[in-house]
């Protein structure tokens, strides 16, 4: 919401956005434990869950170049665009997580 009010002109304060950085960070860490290093990209999808995650980091991932472009005009939407980089990663790794509790493989995608 705070985001959100800050790009519409509402006001507000992104502020706080480095500390979530940060908890995201370790969050990730945490989850990049529970999976096999990425040797190859992989294919979004999976169980319905990790799908649905996988949409939500497409999503973000959007939302945060469009933010990008902002900060050329905006040079404090910069922590905006970080925070919603980091958010996309978390949301990758975790639907990663998901699979493998799911018991569900990875597919390579073959380029």
């Amino acid at each position: 919401m705070v985001i959100g009010s800050v790009l519409a002109g509402w006001g507000g304060s992104v502020n706080t956005l480095e500390s979530k950085v940060e908890k995201m960070e370790a969050h990730m860490d945490a989850f990049g434990k529970k999976v096999p290093p990425l040797v190859n990209f992989i294919l979004p999808g999976g169980s319905l869950f990790a799908s649905q995650v996988h949409v939500a980091r497409s999503v973000c991932r959007r939302t945060e170049r469009t933010i990008v472009r902002l900060t050329q005009y905006h040079a404090h939407y910069a922590i905006i665009a970080k925070y919603l980089n980091r958010l996309s990663d978390f949301l990758f790794v975790y639907a990663r997580v998901m699979n493998k509790t799911a018991r569900i493989k990875e597919i390579s995608w073959k380029g």
